[in-house]
């Protein structure tokens, strides 16, 4: 049996649990009404509402997906429950990567340390990257006058009354001379590309889409999913060279599986500009009719014992 950990609202975990049908249980940090779960120092148990159990003996492979943030609900006690939820299995995450290591195919500690400045620093040297800082004093960052503004944490934000849906800061152009001291800023030299380049790599196996970023306004086509700008990515082949140093990056990072992001100016993609790898990024996108090979590897990967 397969175990995924996520949240109530993940298509990507949707469409991974049609796909596995009755190999797979799914629990939701925020849904914990959905499954019975008992942990004590024998082991654990977990039992979904259609009566479905899995063990640490029963488990084969454990997913880490994309558990919710932050609850919706309002009141001390929905949000105690919330917390004490997502810290359970969280904790019960970290006891499979201690115990039984070979069941995880998505290391949770590797998602935790390959963050924002790790991946820029080990790319150096591998691919091109735009000079970039972050920084409370814009003016000492050594970025010229125009720059683009970029989030850190990659992480929404509401006002905190629990109404308000979620903000989420996108990549936007500004100026040096008007950010403001003793506030945290993550900057970047802009880019001039034609296309957004992903590539999702799947131990070994890499599946490339291009996007025209003339289909779009502004710089960051996260702002307009959902519009018809969807439709606009395409399959790609990765250059040989551009592959390998893909490789080359996510031995150094020591990562199996992760999405990363270029910008590219030319057609052949030997341009590339490294802009960030996403451990556990979203990737059910890339293949919503499950016919391109994507599903099928990622599957394969996920339902894989190390």
């Amino acid at each position: 049996m397969h175990l995924i950990f996520t949240s109530c609202h993940d298509v990507t975990s949707d469409m991974l649990v049609d796909r596995m049908a009755e190999r797979v249980i799914r629990i939701n940090n925020d849904r914990p009404q959905d499954h019975e779960i008992q942990v004590t120092h024998d082991g654990f148990r977990i039992t979904d509402l259609h009566g479905r159990s899995v063990t640490e003996t029963s488990l084969r492979t454990a997913i880490i997906r994309k558990p919710s943030p932050k609850t919706n609900e309002t009141g001390d006690e929905a949000v105690h429950s919330f917390r004490e939820t997502s810290a359970a299995h969280g904790s019960l995450l970290q006891l499979i990567e201690h115990a039984w290591p070979e069941k995880l195919p998505i290391s949770p500690s590797r998602i935790r340390e390959v963050t924002k400045f790790v991946q820029l620093h080990a790319a150096k040297g591998i691919f091109e990257v735009a000079p970039w800082a972050f920084t409370t004093h814009p003016g000492r960052s050594g970025l010229p006058e125009d720059i683009v503004l970029k989030t850190l944490s990659g992480m929404p934000f509401s006002t905190g009354d629990g109404n308000t849906s979620a903000t989420f800061i996108y990549v936007q152009p500004a100026k040096i001379s008007e950010l403001a001291d003793g506030y945290p800023w993550f900057l970047q030299q802009p880019i001039q590309a034609r296309f957004d380049l992903t590539i999702l790599y799947v131990d070994g196996k890499m599946f490339a889409q291009k996007l025209d970023r003339s289909t779009f306004p502004g710089l960051d086509w996260r702002k307009h999913i959902g519009t018809d700008m969807d439709a606009g990515w395409n399959n790609c082949a990765v250059p040989p060279v551009l592959a390998s140093k893909i490789q080359a990056y996510m031995r150094a990072l020591r990562l199996r599986f992760g999405r990363l992001d270029f910008l590219v100016k030319a057609d052949d993609l030997d341009d590339s500009m490294f802009l960030e790898v996403n451990p556990n990024g979203q990737w059910a996108w890339m293949d919503l009719k499950m016919n391109n090979g994507i599903f099928d590897a990622v599957v394969a990967f996920l339902c894989r014992p190390a």
